[in-house]
């Protein structure tokens, strides 16, 4: 059975995962950065707290979160 994780981003280093009724929020911050470092941030914060393969849902208001999936910019990050 495939474990579904939704992460919600809040804009910010900030997320929340939540696996059926059990919910864990993250956050937090640098001094020197921009919103789409701090954006990514949070995504990458979340799925590094995942224990073990799981199908996500990710959920965000950024458009620059959204694009880097959806225009497959992840791939180019190194």
């Amino acid at each position: 059975m495939v474990l579904v994780v939704e992460i919600l981003v809040r804009g910010g280093y900030g997320a929340i995962l939540m696996l059926g009724e059990n919910k864990k929020e993250i956050s937090g911050g640098k001094k020197e950065t921009t919103n789409n470092i701090m954006e990514l941030t949070a995504v990458i914060e979340a799925l590094k707290l995942l224990k073990r393969p799981c199908k996500v849902q990710l959920y965000s208001d950024s458009a620059y979160v959204v694009n880097a999936f959806l225009q497959n910019w992840i791939s180019r990050l190194d």
